[in-house]
């Protein structure tokens, strides 16, 4: 297993991440300041959290085309299957959304050049009984040599992906990411980090 994954109301989902923060988990350095002050509003979920080798991902929705506050995650949880954790209550996605939310999730890999066969395993085993129906190009050449079009691709549909009223602030963030993330993206210091900004500004382009 990779991460542990958590369906939290949007309203409740930045409570929960900082709670986790005081109980000790940590997280990556994040690109942008900016981003973290609207992380509810550009992902799918809020930045992964570490504690101990564990990983845990708050997700405050599950598809591209619906966000959270129009979709309504109430009726997500509405239609949970409840199970128990070493006697604890704990509640599940359904086996036919859980099914459609992991192909959504493979083929936004694929937009972005990520074929994963851990993802691919996942709904094999999750559908053995009732195969899932994939669309005709669900399954892609993983040759990475067009690499940057994948990049590209992946770069427009995040875009897209957030409302209107963030999209200026994301892509500030990530044209212009703190100096500490750029030191860890491109392993150098000093001057030579400032000099990694100008080659930022080329994702401009990519929104054409």
């Amino acid at each position: 297993m990779n991460d542990n994954d958590i369906l939290i109301n949007w309203e409740d989902a930045d409570k929960a991440w900082h709670l986790l923060i005081k109980e000790g988990f940590t997280f990556n350095t994040p690109k942008s300041p900016l981003h973290l002050k609207i992380m509810k509003d550009i992902s799918h979920h809020l930045p992964a959290l570490y504690k101990e080798g564990y990983a845990l991902e708050i997700h405050t929705r599950l598809f591209d085309h619906k966000t959270t506050r129009e979709m309504g995650n109430p009726d997500l949880f509405e239609n949970t299957i409840e199970i128990t954790i070493d006697n604890s209550k704990a509640r599940i996605l359904s086996e036919k959304l859980h099914l459609e939310y992991l192909v959504n999730h493979f083929e936004r890999h694929l937009r972005a050049g990520e074929s994963q066969l851990r993802i691919y395993a996942d709904i094999l085993m999750l559908s053995k009984e009732d195969p899932a129906e994939f669309p005709e190009q669900f399954i892609l050449n993983p040759d990475q040599s067009k690499r940057t079009e994948f990049r590209k691709t992946a770069f427009k549909a995040k875009v897209n992906f957030i409302h209107p009223k963030y999209r200026l602030f994301y892509i500030l963030g990530d044209l212009f990411p703190s100096v500490t993330w750029m030191k860890e993206r491109y392993r150098c210091s000093g001057i030579k980090t400032i000099l990694y900004y100008p080659h930022r500004l080329g994702k401009l382009w990519w929104m054409l």
